[in-house]
């Protein structure tokens, strides 16, 4: 069993502030993509959140992060420990182009280990990877060493850790474009001229 868990954090500041989630390519939100991604791929799915009430429509169970001063990483920690299943797939709320077929084999790595993450050309995804719950320590063990780089998740020792390389990679499409994450106006925009190509892509 699997829970899949889309991280809603963070205040957006050189996106002005704006709700990733809540940005429209083509006829949905961020949100309601991600949502039907992860619907599609395991059995259970919940937001982290600072701000519960405007994942209220989600129709999802909206969890409030336990450690909202610790950035991402206090929100991954909180997915793992809210999670209700040994398995949790995690998704970052501004990466609109994981496709369904990629969250299964990223399950399918992550079956047996600790964790299972990607390993691009630009370094870890951590905000798209699959951890157990026997990795919650861990985490919670940088987050009191004050230790918030998210790549420091695939050298937490003692944890079976599952590299995805790039030739993994390659049959789900571009890393550019699969890893794709929205942080600036000039991303939105380039993620909206990215939109077309990536729906003729998975069908």
């Amino acid at each position: 069993m699997w829970t899949g868990v889309i991280l809603a954090g963070g205040q957006a500041r050189r996106l002005g502030g704006r709700n990733k989630a809540s940005l429209m390519l083509g006829a949905t939100t961020v949100l309601e993509r991600q949502l039907d991604r992860l619907r599609h791929a395991t059995q259970d799915v919940i937001i982290v959140a600072s701000d519960r009430q405007a994942y209220r429509s989600a129709n999802v169970r909206v969890v409030e992060d336990l450690r909202p001063g610790d950035g991402a990483l206090g929100a991954l920690y909180t997915a793992i420990h809210e999670s209700r299943t040994d398995r949790t797939l995690i998704v970052a709320c501004d990466m609109p182009f994981i496709s369904v077929d990629f969250l299964g084999y990223l399950m399918s790595a992550g079956r047996d280990v600790d964790i299972a993450i990607p390993r691009t050309a630009r370094g870890y995804e951590p905000l798209c990877a699959t951890y157990s719950r026997g990795s919650a320590d861990g985490i919670l063990r940088l987050l009191e060493e004050k230790r918030f780089k998210l790549g420091d998740v695939a050298t937490i020792p003692g944890l079976n850790v599952r590299e995805i390389r790039q030739a993994e990679l390659e049959p789900f499409g571009p890393e550019d474009t699969l890893f794709f994450n929205i942080n600036t106006p000039e991303d939105y925009a380039r993620a909206i001229d990215m939109d077309g190509e990536y729906r003729t892509r998975i069908g």
